[in-house]
């Protein structure tokens, strides 16, 4: 095959891709509408690909089925997240680190709140797509906030035998805990839920033997 019709081919191949990549990301955009807003059950691959502007048969051709969709987009949202950058600069204290990071993960938990609900809710009633979540996503601590505690770790605001990703999983855990059980199931409003933590940051800090700042 001669380069000129070798790039011709390519360049003809270029187009379909990229139409195929903007089909799915607007699949996964509006199926994350649509699963808030509805549910998992009230939505239907009919009115998400009509919210994506796109034909319905697309969704078995990319992702197998309704549930293969939820699965993708869970999937991502869990990446996503994880590659979320800190934004405040690092504190001086473990007490300031808990508590800035705990603000951030909350403020970010709640805005995809009816998004979670459906996770926690399909996970726990559907143990097949729970492992199916489980295959395709590693549930480690935040190297974000490890690399936070290893600062402080050197400067002496934590033991050196302290095991930091055992204490970045339970900050990590106790957040989106807090913010399921606290501001989506009992109805705090996000200053109570973040409260609520900024107390456990203030308790769990005195654990590890920081000193208790009121």
């Amino acid at each position: 095959m001669s380069l000129s019709r070798a790039l011709t081919r390519f360049d003809s191949k270029t187009p379909r891709r990229r139409d195929r990549e903007t089909t799915q990301e607007n699949l996964l955009q509006a199926g994350l509408e649509v699963f808030s807003e509805l549910g998992y059950e009230g939505a239907t691959t009919k009115l998400i690909a009509q919210r994506a502007g796109s034909n319905e048969a697309l969704i078995s051709r990319y992702f197998q089925s309704k549930e293969g969709l939820l699965l993708a987009i869970i999937v991502r949202y869990i990446n996503e997240k994880k590659e979320m950058q800190l934004t405040y600069p690092p504190r001086d204290t473990v007490e300031d680190e808990f508590c800035s990071y705990l603000q951030t993960r909350v403020e970010q938990d709640i805005r995809f709140k009816d998004f979670i609900r459906i996770i926690v809710s399909r996970a726990a009633t559907d143990p097949l797509l729970n492992d199916k979540i489980r295959h395709h996503v590693s549930y480690n601590p935040d190297p974000q906030l490890c690399e936070r505690l290893k600062l402080l770790q050197k400067k002496g605001q934590l033991s050196p035998d302290a095991d930091l990703n055992q204490i970045c999983f339970v900050i990590g855990f106790q957040s989106f805990a807090t913010v399921f059980m606290a501001h989506i199931i009992m109805g705090k409003d996000k200053d109570e839920t973040l409260h609520a933590l900024q107390d456990f940051a203030r308790v769990y800090a005195r654990g590890l033997g920081q000193p208790l700042v009121h």
